[in-house]
């Protein structure tokens, strides 16, 4: 065992070094220690306060890898491109060495090809007798908002190659009164909401 997991639990040592930026995490160090199926019946007082805090929790978490995103870049991006340069390379992996550590330094090499132009060199290969799809891959698309502007004539056409699947749901609290809240017992019966 570390040191950190003789002193207790992860969420005892996270909540432990996130209350001075968060505030008290009472109630997400109890949950933790629960099922989900537990912390379900909550009152929904307390479930709003765990939504809330561990949104907190996330955006702390978000903010401080950023932050050592940016230092790490700081720190080593003039070392790691040079080690790369040496190599006769713009991306990939290199490790250097600070004080007996092996960092490593990896940068992706990200492609975006111009939709347009491919658009016009396939019409090319096309027109020389030739299969485009032999050299390149096509993913065509529909704007919803478009879609749902057509007129039945077109949009019929359209309907059996449209899926609709439903995303990650996400659970929200807003105070009563506060704007953009709304009456759940009014919106359960109003009809037609997709």
């Amino acid at each position: 065992m570390n040191a950190l997991t003789t002193q207790g639990t992860t969420a005892d040592i996270a909540a432990m070094h996130l209350q001075p930026v968060l505030g008290p995490l009472g109630i997400l160090q109890q949950v933790l220690q629960t099922t989900p199926q537990e912390a379900a019946k909550l009152p929904v007082t307390l479930y709003a306060e765990l939504l809330r805090q561990s949104d907190a929790v996330q955006e702390f978490a978000k903010a401080v890898r950023e932050f050592a995103e940016a230092s790490s870049e700081l720190r080593y991006a003039e070392v790691a491109q040079h080690a790369r340069s040496i190599e006769g390379r713009d991306f990939g992996v290199v490790r250097i060495e600070d004080a007996g550590h092996t960092v490593v330094c990896e940068t992706r090499k990200i492609v975006d090809w111009d939709q347009d132009q491919l658009k016009q060199l396939a019409a090319k290969i096309t027109a020389a007798g030739d299969d485009p799809y032999l050299y390149m891959e096509a993913s065509l698309k529909v704007q919803e908002s478009k879609f749902q502007a057509w007129p039945p004539v077109l949009s019929v056409q359209f309907e059996s190659a449209r899926t609709v699947r439903p995303g990650k749901t996400t659970y929200r609290f807003e105070r009563r009164g506060a704007p953009g809240a709304s009456n759940p017992v009014q919106n359960a019966g109003q009809k037609g909401a997709h």
